[in-house]
């Protein structure tokens, strides 16, 4: 046993083999996020990189409707370009959950991140 060595009856390790318990570095997720937060709402857009340079596709927004404390995660990118794109059926199910004005924060949330190429 070439890593350990008696001393006094005590049995000692080499400190550089002893390996961690959990390797969490490795299990880290790196992503890139923004956010915006409203009296009524909360988006947390979120993206994960893939490696150093690129992402995985698509996105997710992290909704928090604050007046009732209800939280959903939107991640369809055909309905985040169907609100931009003014496609009805995309349109309806936005206004499901946001009032005019948090309609209005979507779409330019929206269009803030065409203009960055994430959709």
């Amino acid at each position: 046993m070439e890593n350990r060595i008696e001393i006094n009856g005590v049995w000692y390790v080499r400190e550089d083999s002893i390996k961690p318990k959990f390797d969490i570095i490795e299990d880290l997720t790196h992503s890139e996020h923004y956010v915006f937060e409203s009296d009524d709402y909360s988006f947390d857009v979120v993206r994960i990189y893939r490696n150093d340079n690129d992402f995985y596709s698509g996105f997710e927004i992290r909704f928090t409707d604050k007046k009732d404390n209800r939280e959903d995660i939107w991640d369809l990118e055909s309905f985040f370009n169907g609100v931009l794109d003014g496609k009805p059926d995309s349109i309806e199910l936005a206004k499901e959950d946001l009032n005019n004005e948090g309609f209005q924060h979507l779409i330019d949330i929206l269009s803030f991140l065409r203009n960055q190429g994430w959709c």
